[in-house]
């Protein structure tokens, strides 16, 4: 999932712990356990997470 980076920096230093995203068909196939790369729009790293609680 792509970020702007303030909510990149924001996960990574472990200041923003949920996020919600639309409920469109893309998010739907997302599981609980699942493991999420998210990408910072404006320096394009990366970072894997486990998110997923329902």
């Amino acid at each position: 999932m792509n970020l702007w980076n303030d909510s990149f920096i924001a996960i990574k230093e472990g200041g923003k712990t949920i996020g919600m995203r639309l409920n469109d068909d893309k998010r739907r196939k997302i599981q609980t356990g699942d493991i999420i790369e998210f990408t910072n729009t404006f320096t394009l790293e990366t970072m894997f997470l486990f998110s997923v609680k329902n």
